[in-house]
């Protein structure tokens, strides 16, 4: 197979990523050549490609255009891309994610030989690459099988569908590492487009992207960009896999009737790809729509929408923004935007959960980050969810209902009061006056005044001010300085202050009346060194079993729990909590550890076991509440991570003096 040049690999990434005929003058143009050149090149090109699986069609007076097979493409892809002998990291791990699924897709055996010269790599190299492909496939239970026939990954169905699934999100993403997300660059940006083309080929992609869309009006709602992709990836997957006569394999016994809906996509698919279509693959796309969430529903028909909706799932939703309310000590049973959210993400979210399809995300290293106490309050709430339904929420779902809790909080924050200093005249004043209102609406100017007159102002009732000038104030009022033009940043600056330090405030007292009920100074652990989060969770369990405040059984639930999703918040706090059939007495036990533990892949420096009774004659959720402004306050938590004495720990705990 001949080597090619920078410029004909060049020349050979944009015919891949051309969907039409184009003519020579356009890539003669674009690679700065004559006419001519390109067609030397072109003939070099052909001498690489594989005619049965890769042509250059020519079509007189209109261009060229490339035909190839999904693998095909795969192929070319990564021998457009590759450079000098040594790869850098980042293109061995789009190699290895390449063989995986041209393995997948083809249904092909293949060798060390034949992979060694399609990706232009030693041998030593693809030995490295089927070993990494091998560790990676067991964890969708499959195995590399070698032979005298050649080497192929084989399973299950199901599970080669999941790992196809993997495969494809990692080359959208370059290669394996930080998980894809879906939902970059919108539904389907040009980009992903050609992307996915190049994966499964442009009219496969144009086709299901249709169907998808006829989905959409049919079931009168948009998915949300993470569950359109999401849809369109496994369409694009099933289309693949009934193309090489692969059904899925399932129970009979798991076997139901597929929607209206899903019936419907089955026939565009079987009349587009030819392909047959049975009950058990039907199941499937009925599947893949159930758990898709709903960005919203169409404007003409969201009334009827939210009458559709089963009443279990209303009283669901009310029941958890009840306990959000009564946590939160604010009254959201009238906010209907939250109750709208919840109602579209949680149906197909327990769909998702009881048939063990999660979903990853993106966004939750940043959410535990920014939002640990939400995180901590919402993985509470969603024990309402686990009891009602059977099932164990993951941290990627509470992740998801985290933004929709802490969204309603900050759309109902308190309206602040502030007086705006201003030293230029009346037409500066009512520019900053407007472009505060314009951006900043929670805020509610009470006047705009002068430095010579803001000296005599009472500010009683005034949260902060806000002035174009340095001004020290003798009291505590907090001020912002601003420019005269009110910039971008001084919006952002308002808008941190406003959500950050105006939000604090409303806090900072640290009264925990209901939490002190259930601390012990016998339950706090200060300046503990443990070398795993078991170690920790055992000791603290083991304190309240014996002083009887729990059954021999909470700590396995505890265990249990951990092992489906640790419950560290991202913050340097876990929550580790168990069943409260278990529960003989609500106590919660506390440990600091200065030094940090590993909690699932996080580091924790502050444990809290929670063992709440939901019948104790103390209120759960006024206990809740307590502990949660207390994982809100930095100060508060600070003071604990750094705690040696038990004695002083249980009183910082326990607001008992500073």
């Amino acid at each position: 197979m001949n080597d090619l040049s920078s410029r004909q690999k060049k020349l050979l990434q944009m015919l891949i990523s051309e969907t039409e005929y184009r003519p020579i003058s356009l890539f003669a143009r674009a690679l700065q050549v004559s006419e001519r050149t390109v067609h030397n090149d072109l003939n070099e090109l052909k001498n690489v490609l594989d005619g049965k699986e890769a042509t250059l069609n020519k079509q007189p007076g209109i261009g060229i255009q490339l035909h190839a097979t999904a693998s095909a493409r795969l192929r070319l892809l990564n021998m457009a891309a590759s450079g000098s002998e040594g790869d850098d990291p980042l293109s061995t791990g789009v190699r290895r994610c390449q063989m995986a699924m041209q393995m997948l897709s083809t249904g092909k055996t293949t060798s060390v030989q034949k992979l060694s010269e399609a990706y232009y790599v030693s041998r030593t190299s693809i030995v490295a690459d089927l070993e990494w492909i091998e560790r990676w496939g067991s964890n969708y239970n499959l195995t590399l099988v070698k032979n005298r026939i050649g080497t192929q990954l084989a399973g299950k169905e199901e599970d080669i569908r999941k790992a196809l699934y993997a495969a494809v999100v990692m080359l959208m993403a370059d290669g394996p590492g930080e998980p894809y997300n879906l939902t970059k660059g919108g539904r389907l940006n040009t980009a992903t487009r050609n992307k996915l083309a190049g994966l499964f080929g442009d009219n496969e992609v144009m086709n299901i992207e249709g169907i998808v869309n006829n989905a959409e009006q049919m079931l009168s709602y948009r998915f949300n960009d993470y569950s359109y992709m999401n849809l369109l990836i496994q369409l694009l997957i099933l289309v693949n896999r009934l193309r090489l006569n692969r059904q899925i394999e399932l129970d009979d016994t798991t076997i139901v009737n597929a929607s209206n809906v899903a019936e419907s996509l089955a026939d565009q698919i079987a009349l587009h790809f030819q392909v047959d279509i049975n009950d058990k693959e039907k199941m499937c796309i009925n599947f893949y729509l159930m758990s898709s969430g709903m960005d919203n529903p169409l404007v003409s028909s969201k009334d009827a929408w939210l009458e559709s909706v089963d009443e279990d799932m209303k009283i669901l939703v009310k029941d958890m923004i009840r306990l959000f309310s009564e946590m939160m000590k604010v009254d959201f049973s009238e906010e209907t935007v939250l109750y709208q959210g919840l109602l579209m993400h949680i149906k197909p979210m327990i769909h998702r959960l009881r048939h063990s399809s999660g979903v990853k995300n993106p966004h939750l290293d940043e959410i535990k980050q920014q939002y640990g106490a939400m995180f901590a309050a919402t993985c509470l709430i969603s024990s309402s969810i686990e009891h009602n339904y059977g099932i164990r929420m993951n941290e990627d779902e509470i992740g998801y209902l985290t933004i929709h809790f802490q969204a309603a909080m900050e759309r109902n924050a308190s309206i602040k009061k502030t007086i705006i200093v201003c030293s230029g005249g009346i037409g500066t004043s009512q520019l900053i006056a407007n472009r505060i209102q314009r951006f900043v609406p929670q805020i509610q100017i009470a006047d705009i005044l002068p430095l010579s007159r803001f000296e005599q102002t009472d500010l009683a009732g005034i949260d902060f001010v806000i002035s174009t000038v340095p001004i020290e104030l003798h009291d505590d009022t907090p001020v912002v300085t601003i420019s005269p033009l009110v910039s971008k940043k001084d919006i952002q600056n308002i808008n941190y202050f406003y959500l950050d330090y105006v939000y604090e405030r409303e806090k900072q007292t640290y009264n925990p009346v209901y939490l002190s009920r259930v601390l012990l100074p016998e339950l706090c652990v200060a300046g503990a060194k443990v070398s795993s989060r078991e170690e920790a969770v055992a000791n603290l369990t083991n304190r309240m079993h014996e002083m009887g405040f729990i059954n021999s059984e909470f700590e396995a639930t505890v265990f249990r729990r951990e092992a489906l999703t640790p419950t560290s918040l991202g913050n340097g706090v876990a929550i580790p909590h168990g069943e409260v059939d278990h529960v003989l007495q609500s106590k919660i036990a506390v440990m600091s550890i200065p030094e940090g533990v590993d909690w699932g892949g996080e580091q924790v420096y502050i444990v809290f076991l929670i063992a709440l009774k939901l019948d104790d004659e103390l209120s759960a959720k006024e206990i809740l509440n307590d502990l949660y402004n207390l994982l809100d306050s930095d100060y508060n938590m600070n003071r604990l991570r750094i705690c040696q004495d038990h004695q002083r720990l249980y009183e910082l705990l326990a607001g008992k003096g500073e």
